[in-house]
């Protein structure tokens, strides 16, 4: 079976993102995926946000029997498409599948798994909960440094959070007291109030995020996590959706005392029903929580987006040793001290990054001027 030589290396297809053949066994698809989580674990710097994304998408859909053969029939119908479109193909449908399946599947809970497991005792809930939350404290321009609340991990290296807590341009740090990690922000979604962190440790528990709304009436619980303080676990319930919530669904929650912004709130089942928003503009008084279905849709564009920019390298001309050919038209009539990028893909990539670096300017902009600014 072949190595996945490099975070860096050329990938076209999924089975390319793993270093497999496309004739791999199930477990020779697994313990490539394996292999690529422990690599990213025990880098020093910040893992590979795209590399972690891709490989998730490629181990979820080889390792589904049905997705597989529906990928495979694609891989085949590229391969009949003219040789000087077969590439363009290719990637195109590559970076389609990336994208639907980021949205369509990452982070999503099966219904029918939710129906046929059991409800969990509160012992394990709270558990459950002190491994996914970890307190949050930001270090702003002026030196202040502020607990904000909590953060939840969805992936490996991968937490979220309210948005609105934090501050533009401030040092995010994510747990507690020795363990405590910068955390990088990799989306930004201001509109449905969610934020993506990219942090460096591996978070081997990740939420489970629920795919149906819970109903007015039904058990909750919540895992309030701050500091050194012990972790306590309190129970509720919904009491109804929020009809005209900003930027998707939300719940009006009963929950005892004060509940620090970012706090999950889970099913008896242990499945992610939202995060709790503090402070908010639907009432006062209301504990709320915004719904499990604005993460997915927050996590499923970063990695629609991250993957859409790998296509946009990978259909860029190639040298004989497999990296990108800087010395086309394009690029070549650019002076060497032009700042402008250089090919497609590192326009793309630029144009994501001035994407997330807006987002929480704009934000403050609007809170203090009542509008973002004018580009």
């Amino acid at each position: 079976m072949p190595e996945n030589k490099s975070p860096q290396a050329r990938k076209n297809t999924l089975y390319d993102v793993l270093g497999v053949s496309r004739e791999a066994k199930a477990t020779d698809i697994t313990r490539a995926y394996k292999r690529i989580t422990s690599q990213l674990a025990s880098e020093t710097a910040a893992p590979d946000a795209r590399l972690a994304a891709r490989a998730k998408v490629a181990y979820e859909t080889l390792s589904d029997p049905a997705r597989r053969d529906e990928y495979d029939k694609s891989l085949r119908v590229a391969a009949t498409q003219r040789p000087a479109r077969r590439m363009g193909a290719l990637v195109g449908g590559v970076a389609v599948l990336i994208a639907a399946a980021a949205v369509a599947s990452m982070y999503a809970a099966r219904t029918k798994e939710e129906a046929a497991s059991e409800p969990l005792p509160p012992e394990q809930i709270l558990a459950l909960g002190e491994q996914l939350v970890s307190p949050m404290q930001e270090t702003r321009i002026s030196g202040e440094i502020a607990q904000i609340g909590v953060a939840i991990a969805t992936a490996q290296h991968e937490m979220v959070t309210p948005c609105h807590a934090l501050a533009a341009g401030a040092q995010i740090m994510v747990g507690s007291g020795a363990k405590a990690a910068r955390a990088d922000m990799a989306r930004a979604d201001v509109e449905r109030d969610i934020c993506m962190l990219r942090v460096k440790d591996s978070n081997d528990v990740v939420a489970k995020l629920r795919v149906g709304e819970p109903a007015p009436g039904e058990k909750i619980y919540t895992v309030v996590r701050l500091g050194p303080r012990p972790t306590e676990l309190k129970e509720g319930h919904v009491t109804r959706p929020i009809a005209d919530a900003h930027g998707g669904k939300a719940y009006v929650l009963v929950l005892p005392g004060k509940i620090p912004n970012g706090s999950p709130v889970l099913d008896v089942r242990g499945n992610l029903i939202g995060i709790v928003t503090s402070p908010h503009a639907y009432g006062e008084g209301l504990t709320v929580a915004l719904a499990a279905s604005r993460i997915s849709q927050t996590v499923g564009t970063e990695h629609a987006a991250a993957a859409s920019a790998e296509a946009a390298v990978a259909a860029q001309p190639r040298t004989s040793n497999g990296s990108v050919d800087d010395d086309t038209p394009a690029a070549a009539s650019a002076p060497s001290n032009d700042p402008r990028p250089r090919n497609a893909g590192e326009t793309t990539y630029r144009k994501l990054d001035e994407q997330r670096a807006r987002t929480l300017e704009d934000e403050v902009a609007r809170q203090v001027n009542g509008k973002p600014p004018k580009r």
